[in-house]
């Protein structure tokens, strides 16, 4: 199937948006959101916040629809961003 991996796993609401150098390891952005999530989930669970991350959130088979088609508005980028529950950006 050509799906992103949030469509597998199963996508949820974002809480926040992640902008990230492509250059960073792996290992290193992950432990970067472990520790926001753990400052910031305040009485959640800080492993139920939702992080919406490109390269995870994207379909990497139909990038020109996760572009918005020519309609930045329409950009998955942009939707992740203006959705009611993005409490912020998470830079890393």
């Amino acid at each position: 199937h050509r799906l992103s991996y949030a469509e597998v796993a199963g996508p949820s609401p974002v809480d926040w948006f992640v902008s990230h150098c492509w250059l960073h390891p792996v290992a290193g952005t992950c432990s970067a959101l472990e520790k926001h999530a753990r400052g910031v989930a305040g009485s959640r669970p800080w492993r139920d916040l939702a992080y919406w991350i490109c390269t995870i959130s994207n379909n990497q088979y139909d990038l020109q629809r996760e572009l918005g088609c020519g309609s930045w508005e329409q950009s998955s980028f942009y939707l992740a961003l203006e959705d009611a529950g993005c409490q912020g950006t998470c830079m890393i």
